[in-house]
């Protein structure tokens, strides 16, 4: 008797719950007017009243009421079938929706939304049709989309340098671009010297063309495009040398000497009568220009196959790579030189072994760690 009366006690608790959850229910419904939060609610409520059936069930299954356990559940379960299909239904476009993504995104990436990013090819399309009027407001409306696109500036001052002949034009183009924010450093140097290319190519003016360049070391000073802008620098012609650049007459150095010496077939002896007068005229470039490269291999190759002093090419060379910002690739090269004259001149193994060990330890996991591992093998003992 106590059981049932535990039971009864149980039950009677329940019945005032769901009278409870059926008032508030109720309330809220009356204050509710948007359909779809109506029926959400209805939804909950009959979900609990099935819960707490479902669990008073089991509670007189334990003092020996034995309902049909697996029907009981199966006609409860369906009770929340019938009312949720309603949202099943309405949700059907959504989740149809969110079916799809996820089996497309396994070949579009999905639904990430992508940059918007400027569209040049119909621009280059009718540039190569020799519609550059045309092309050139293709390119305008782009930017006026993305006024900051570096690809697009520099299309534009092209077509304005190189196929309308108005330098001014691609050069006011070039300075609002470098003046625009976020450009990297090389961009800005890279459209720089364009420009100075340019003054070069179409206007043979160098004076304008260092004026370009110039202004990479100084808005740069002590980085790679920097040291690169100041090689540049020094190679520039003179007005003089671009006007008598047909008259020029050029002594090349022999070919047995190339492979020991520099291994650059554009490096080119200065006019001179004599090694002499050569070596006078390259230091004093080295004098006014330190960093320009190009001379120093000139010189480098002068003291090699003229004067034949391996110490005087050696301290050139050493000068150039101990400067700094320079590419790994010229290092190792200028190291693999020393090893060549070093042979040539009839050094020591050791000497030379030493030179191909500083590739090694300097570059280890690089292609001219490799040749040097290489060569130090094919030297033996």
């Amino acid at each position: 008797m106590d059981g049932w009366g535990d039971t009864l006690w149980t039950g009677l608790r329940w019945a005032l719950f769901f009278v409870a959850v059926g008032w508030v229910g109720h309330r809220w419904l009356r204050r509710c007017t948007d359909w779809r939060a109506r029926l959400r609610l209805v939804q909950w409520a009959v979900t609990g009243m099935v819960v707490g059936l479902y669990c008073l069930d089991r509670t007189f299954e334990s003092f020996g009421y034995r309902a049909r356990g697996i029907d009981t559940f199966i006609g409860y379960a369906l009770v929340l079938v019938v009312v949720w299909l309603p949202s099943l239904y309405i949700a059907r476009d959504y989740l149809a929706d969110a079916v799809a993504r996820f089996l497309t995104s396994f070949y579009d990436g999905g639904g990430r939304e992508v940059e918007p990013r400027p569209v040049y090819s119909r621009a280059k399309a009718l540039m190569f049709r020799s519609q550059i009027p045309e092309a050139v407001a293709e390119i305008r409306l782009q930017l006026e989309k993305f006024p900051t696109d570096y690809e697009g500036q520099m299309f534009l001052a092209e077509l304005q340098a190189g196929h309308l002949n108005d330098l001014p034009a691609a050069q006011i183009t070039i300075e609002r671009l470098i003046e625009q924010p976020g450009h990297a450093p090389a961009q800005i140097a890279a459209a720089l010297t364009t420009l100075a290319e340019w003054h070069l190519k179409f206007s043979q003016d160098p004076v304008a063309a260092r004026a370009e360049l110039a202004k990479i070391p100084a808005r740069f000073p002590g980085t790679q495009v920097a040291q690169i802008a100041e090689q540049r620098l020094a190679s520039l012609p003179s007005v003089d040398h671009v006007m008598e650049a047909h008259d020029r007459r050029k002594l090349r150095v022999e070919d047995r000497a190339r492979p020991y010496a520099m291994g650059r077939p554009d490096v080119q002896m200065p006019v001179a009568d004599t090694p002499a007068e050569a070596e006078q005229k390259l230091l004093q470039r080295l004098e006014r220009y330190p960093r320009d490269n190009v001379t120093r291999e000139q010189l480098v190759l002068l003291y090699a196959d003229q004067f034949e002093r391996l110490d005087w090419a050696t301290r050139q060379l050493e000068i150039m790579i101990a400067a700094p910002n320079q590419q790994p690739r010229e290092v190792v090269g200028w190291l693999e030189r020393i090893a060549d004259l070093q042979q040539r001149f009839g050094a020591e193994k050791r000497d030379v072994r030493r030179t191909l060990q500083r590739i090694i330890e300097r570059f280890p996991n690089s292609a001219g760690a490799e040749r040097a591992r290489s060569r130090i093998f094919r030297l033996g003992e």
